[in-house]
């Protein structure tokens, strides 16, 4: 499943371009991180 790039970056915006597990941010990955690394809904994230 492909998500739209407005979801996208609707989470991205949501989790401050950080990983919601770790806290690495995008910026000290070098990269953009991927949408897995937010934290979903069932484990306590909000849309």
């Amino acid at each position: 499943m492909t998500l739209r790039d407005e979801i996208r970056a609707a989470v991205r915006t949501r989790a401050k371009f950080a990983c919601e597990y770790c806290g690495v941010h995008e910026t000290d990955s070098g990269d953009l991180l991927t949408i897995d690394h937010s934290q979903p809904i069932g484990k306590g994230g909000d849309v």
